[in-house]
């Protein structure tokens, strides 16, 4: 059996985007789910460890800082001490998942950095990669999503530089994912609530996600696409 290594921003993400879909693998998988923050801080662990029981997959947790706006450090060496701490490898590894280049719904910016810092580490690596998203269609690859522009804001020469370096970024997004089938997967909604239920229910019905019926995942992985289309 092969393993499934999804990597999140923060626990609770595992579960509103994307648990319907990883308890469709999970008898399919040796599952892995790793949060790049929030190691230490028990109340955090104990709701991630749960849902992660719930899911039959093993938790993980790096100690990264958390919040809107704080930068995530370089990753990759600390991904790959990850791999060989845990024993796996390229080849054990059947797919890395990550969040969406558009950070799903509120455009998170940590979500948006672990994206590309995840899509760089797995392609130096040659390993199967893919991201789930809160929306179907171009949006859901479109980092254009992932800030909020004013017209006094366009007037900047910083932003300016933003927003050349994003259509370069979206056109990026746009080739590099050209390939990648955009599977639109329906989740039991009882399992779904059921798992939310470890985490803060009442902040995560904010999000649309927490009520939609369907979970999106994006990837040219053909296992993947066989069992979930």
């Amino acid at each position: 059996m092969k393993d499934l290594l999804v990597i999140v921003a923060h626990p609770d993400d595992e579960s509103i985007w994307f648990g319907g879909i990883l308890k469709r693998l999970c008898n399919r998988f040796r599952l892995h789910i790793l949060s790049v923050t929030h190691a230490g801080d028990g109340v955090r662990e104990t709701e991630f460890a749960r849902a992660c029981g719930l899911l039959e997959a093993v938790p993980h947790m790096f100690d990264c800082r958390d919040g809107g706006n704080a930068k995530l450090p370089a990753l990759g060496p600390k991904l790959d001490a990850f791999l060989t701490g845990n024993g796996l490898s390229n080849e054990s590894v059947a797919c890395v998942i990550t969040h969406s280049p558009a950070g799903e719904e509120h455009s998170h910016p940590q979500h948006i950095q672990l994206h590309w810092q995840v899509a760089a580490w797995a392609g130096s690596r040659n390993m199967e990669f893919g991201f789930f998203a809160s929306h179907p269609g171009i949006s859901a690859l479109s980092p254009l999503f992932s800030r909020e522009i004013s017209p006094r804001s366009i007037l900047r020469a910083d932003s300016k530089k933003s927003l050349l370096w994003d259509g370069f970024a979206f056109s990026r997004a746009l080739w590099r994912y050209r390939s990648f089938e955009p599977l639109k997967v329906a989740v039991d909604a009882d399992f779904k609530r059921n798992l939310l239920a470890f985490y803060d229910a009442q902040s995560l019905r904010g999000y649309a996600a927490y009520f939609s019926p369907f979970e999106y995942l994006f990837t040219s992985n053909p296992t993947l696409i066989q069992i979930l289309a």
